[in-house]
């Protein structure tokens, strides 16, 4: 399936469900949460959303931006494609065994 899903600066607050075969742009919703098993066939935008935590099992082919959110762990079952952008998050450390095709953007300074 085609598409995307494109909800940035509305006042969403929980995913619907759906079968999106792009990216999903949540850019300054109001979503606490997102279902488990998600596949994001695109770039996944969770940029200044309150969310707190990712659910299980996530898995995007693309970017997962996650800017100024307050989520402060990534779960070990997720997978990424791309990139995976942390500026503004409470994320001290990612685990090695996390699927990260791309880069952690900003690194992590040990």
């Amino acid at each position: 399936m085609g598409g995307y899903f494109n909800a940035a600066n509305t006042a969403l607050k929980q995913l619907p469900r759906m079968k999106v075969g792009g990216y999903i742009n949540l850019t300054n919703t109001q979503i606490t949460r997102l279902p488990p098993n998600l596949v994001v066939r695109g770039d996944l935008s969770l940029v200044n959303t309150p969310l707190t935590a990712l659910p299980q099992r996530l898995f995007v082919e693309g970017n997962l931006y996650l800017t100024n959110s307050p989520i402060n762990a990534i779960p070990d079952d997720i997978y990424i494609g791309g990139n995976l952008y942390i500026r503004g998050t409470n994320i001290q450390e990612i685990s090695p065994d996390l699927r990260i095709e791309g880069q952690v953007l900003p690194a992590l300074t040990q």
